[in-house]
């Protein structure tokens, strides 16, 4: 009985060998398997359309890292954290002055020293 494949959803390299997980015709999503490039000669053209799209998807990625910007999915994000980082970077500038000190004092008669916070 020979398996009808849908479609090649990833490609791994285990052992030094070439695996794909497949996507079985008729099949639901728990039952995907890893099968080694041997095993798939009749799927031969899933392969060369998974290959196709994995080059594609890795050109854009190798043209995006050239021109060194963020995706823009991730601008709003940066935004945020760029303002929050501000925000706190300037109110831990302004609480600085205002820190916690601790002093060391000696008790009259005691003869030892202990800790007396100073706070604002």
């Amino acid at each position: 009985m020979e398996y009808e494949v849908e479609k090649i959803l990833s490609k791994r390299k285990r052992y030094g060998k070439v695996e794909y997980l497949v996507q079985w015709k008729g099949y639901m999503v728990e039952e995907d398997t890893w099968e080694k490039e041997g095993n798939l000669g009749n799927a031969r053209e899933a392969v060369e359309d998974y290959e196709r799209e994995y080059e594609k998807t890795a050109r854009r990625i190798r043209e995006r890292e050239d021109c060194h910007e963020p995706p823009l999915w991730l601008s709003p994000f940066l935004l945020v954290f760029s303002r929050l980082f501000s925000f706190l970077f300037i109110a831990w500038e302004s609480l600085s002055h205002y820190v916690t000190q601790v002093v060391t004092m000696s008790h009259h008669g005691h003869g030892h020293k202990s800790r007396h916070m100073v706070t604002w």
